[in-house]
């Protein structure tokens, strides 16, 4: 208990109320210092379930049948090669006990003891950076640091308590870690079964398939991760990230909604006023000779209606007069004269100009 508070106070040390979140849930499903004692066995996690899952994951797409007789196969594979594992062991306990064992006893040569004259030891643990000390009744065979009854395999403040009094710990492990007791959990085996066809004929009525209704997008076949649970691989999730600008470095909002960010100039232009009242804008250069097509000054006399009529007297480029405007088509205006064409007779003119540049 005391070392769940010392990890419980790092912890809280990160934010304001993050111990106060985790402590609402049920401490006995996922904190070791409230575990039962009578299993020896202090997983909290679900690994074995999901391992078996992505095990038989190809067979899980298949018919009943199918996948129910890929799923024996394998058992019946498996529980062969486990029964040959336990030959390949050292001693009658299991690897994995025995590596947990080893790790203690390293531990166990950084720690000091102090004993009562009974069964009662005190053990002064300094492998941590704070120094813990625990109380070994060899009797009862616990520790106050718990590890010892929920893994059955001794600890490293009961292994300490084990030299001062010359008994060798690996006598203290569990039964539950030795081969007899591993070669009983795979004492079964799974039958043989022939072919399907030479199955008997059955005289209930056929199960048939359920009608296969089809799902919108991709189907899926991995797992749903949990909220808090990041990618094992690719990259990070920016979920519970603030947003950052990157015009005015603030937070909250993007560069598109910044409120610094500077407005775009009006792009109305200076004589839109004269624009409008002539009729529109006038693109390119006026086209033409000078007594037709181009507005000649005012000491001259107007020119006859042959010209396109676009740009002012004597300019080029865009001018303020409009070869289409409100008043009609094909407008075009001299210091004294205004000419008006219609649509038929402007269009004309331009197919006899047209036809008279390709002769020339």
């Amino acid at each position: 208990m005391a070392e769940l508070n010392f990890h419980l106070d790092s912890l809280n040390m990160l934010g304001n109320g993050i111990c106060e979140n985790l402590l609402r849930y049920n401490k006995e499903t996922w904190c070791r210092a409230y575990f039962n004692c009578d299993r020896k066995c202090d997983i909290i996690d679900n690994n074995m379930c999901e391992t078996f899952n992505a095990w038989i994951l190809v067979a899980r797409h298949k018919t009943i049948i199918t996948m129910l007789e890929e799923i024996r196969v394998k058992m019946m594979e498996r529980i062969g090669k486990l029964r040959e594992f336990a030959d390949t062991w050292i001693c009658d306990i299991s690897p994995i006990a025995m590596k947990v064992y080893q790790d203690n006893m390293a531990q166990s040569m950084k720690c000091t003891i102090k004993w009562n004259g009974e069964y009662g030891y005190e053990v002064e643990d300094t492998s941590l950076r704070v120094v813990l000390k625990h109380c070994v009744n060899m009797q009862a065979q616990a520790c106050t640091c718990r590890s010892w009854m929920l893994k059955g395999i001794p600890c490293a403040h009961a292994i300490t308590a084990m030299h001062f009094k010359n008994l060798d710990p690996i006598n203290y492990i569990s039964h539950w870690y030795h081969k007899s007791t591993y070669l009983k959990a795979y004492s079964t085996f799974i039958q043989l079964v022939p072919d399907m066809q030479m199955w008997p004929t059955s005289t209930n009525p056929t199960i048939e398939p359920p009608p296969i209704k089809k799902m919108h997008g991709r189907p899926k076949k991995k797992r749903k991760r949990e909220e808090t649970e990041h990618p094992t691989s690719g990259k990070l999730s920016r979920r519970s990230m603030e947003m950052t600008c990157s015009n005015c470095g603030g937070y909250g909002h993007n560069k598109r909604s910044c409120p610094k960010k500077a407005r775009p100039a009006d792009s109305t232009p200076a004589n839109a006023s004269y624009i409008q009242r002539c009729g529109g804008r006038g693109r390119g250069r006026a086209r033409g000779t000078r007594t037709v097509g181009r507005a000649s000054t005012p000491t001259t006399s107007a020119p006859t209606a042959a010209g396109r009529g676009r740009g002012t007297a004597a300019s080029r480029g865009r001018g303020t007069g409009s070869g289409r405007g409100s008043s009609g088509f094909g407008l075009f205006q001299s210091s004294s004269v205004f000419t008006s064409f219609s649509v038929s007779q402007e269009w004309s003119l331009m197919v006899v100009k047209r036809g008279l540049r390709q002769i020339f």
